[in-house]
């Protein structure tokens, strides 16, 4: 398999990122590399791939997940307080058996575990903060996580 950064659309799918107010894609000068797309890139590839949605991850978002073009693509970032100074929540996603998307809400730890105990439960994030059903039934899903 070939790394990432010698192939043009393993960084794509890797590196590049939602932006409101653009048409079509623009450089990614906040990564340096892949580039930035607009809403009606969403809706294009939903289109041509004949599905209702795209799910994506590989970026920071406060609340754990982040909807882009009218909740035709989801963020969904796992790693709460991902930064020290970061209080960011992380994220999963979840798709019932009737197609309806719902999140669990990862909050970060109030403390750090202790270096010396890898068993220690604080490792484990408090898996099941909240539940937030959203009313999207999918025909089709497109999935892309890192």
């Amino acid at each position: 398999m070939d790394e990432p950064n010698s192939n043009p659309l393993a960084m794509d799918l890797l590196w590049a990122d939602p932006m409101l107010n653009i048409q079509g894609y623009a450089p990614n000068t906040v990564r340096g590399v892949a580039t930035f797309f607009g809403e009606d890139a969403v809706i294009q590839v939903c289109e041509k791939l004949k599905v209702d949605l795209i799910v994506r991850a590989h970026q920071m978002m406060m609340s754990g997940y982040g909807f882009f073009c009218n909740r035709k693509l989801i963020t969904i970032f796992t790693a709460p307080r991902y930064q020290p100074e970061a209080n960011n929540k992380g994220a999963v996603v979840y798709v019932d058996k009737q197609g309806k998307i719902g999140f669990k809400v990862l909050s970060p730890l109030e403390q750090a575990p202790p270096d010396n105990n890898p068993g220690d439960p604080f490792f484990c994030q408090r898996i099941l903060e909240k539940r937030i059903p959203i009313d999207c039934n999918t025909k089709g899903l497109l999935v892309f996580t890192t």
